[in-house]
């Protein structure tokens, strides 16, 4: 087994043994694009496999600046994720119901600034109806350093599923894109889309890209790799049953 299945089925474990616990409810799961909205995917997969709901889950395309950057301040930040809160404020209003649990899902935590991100977001869109006790569990990847996360007003609990294999490492799940795969998407989005982008149109998700400097969530590269890519049907067939597969095999294992 490759680190990046290894990865998949130490993660399948962890929320299969999270939906099995029954006591906690989350009111909203809570990830970032590109690589948290594959997790939740795959997070979903585990549930449907076990034959529990998932929880309601808020898919937000925040900018992270790489987030094992050393950056200390908005000043950083070519742009402001605020322009997210009227839209988060929107949906959060639909669910007509208090939010006091969230559940943050990522690949992996890295310097916690995706979660910052999200969580400003978040807690603006809450505005007043946050409550004081509201708590956050994060689950994700970290690199053996132990880190502490925090945000203000929030009781915040880390439950790594996997460790990486050396702090510099990154994006350890996504290895598992096959690079026949990555061979086949060759042609889509000019030739650059990373493994996080293709795992998205492989499972069906909309893909964030950067123009000019702002964070878009769209079908577009979906539809090109429509156009492109010859035998897309038949990948997304084969990756979505390997993923499967593993997940089945992880919770076999319990």
């Amino acid at each position: 087994m490759t680190e990046a299945e290894g990865h998949v089925c130490s993660f399948a474990q962890a929320i299969a043994a999270m939906l099995r616990a029954g006591a906690v409810q989350y009111d909203l799961v809570v990830a970032p694009y590109n690589s948290g909205a594959v997790m939740v995917r795959l997070a979903e997969r585990v549930a449907r496999s076990q034959g529990v709901p998932f929880w309601p889950a808020l898919l937000m395309p925040v900018f992270t600046p790489y987030r094992f950057a050393d950056l200390t301040s908005s000043q950083s930040m070519p742009y402001d994720n605020a322009a997210l809160i009227p839209g988060v404020r929107k949906t959060l209003a639909s669910f007509q119901r208090p939010v006091r649990s969230l559940l943050f899902i990522d690949d992996e935590i890295g310097n916690g600034r995706a979660f910052e991100e999200c969580m400003k977001v978040v807690a603006a869109a809450l505005g007043k109806n946050r409550r004081e006790s509201c708590s956050c569990v994060i689950v994700a990847d970290e690199d053996g350093s132990h880190a502490a996360y925090s945000f203000p007003g929030m009781d915040v609990r880390f439950m790594p599923y996997a460790v990486r294999p050396a702090p510099s490492v990154s994006g350890v799940i996504f290895d598992v894109v096959p690079d026949s795969v990555m061979d086949a998407f060759r042609g889509v989005g000019s030739g650059r889309l990373d493994k996080k982008q293709v795992a998205s149109i492989l499972l069906g998700l909309p893909v964030k890209t950067l123009i000019n400097g702002v964070p878009q969530v769209a079908d577009a590269l979906s539809r090109e790799a429509a156009d492109v890519v010859r035998n897309l049907a038949q990948l997304r067939a084969d990756f979505e049953a390997y993923i499967d597969g593993l997940i089945a095999s992880a919770l076999l294992r319990g």
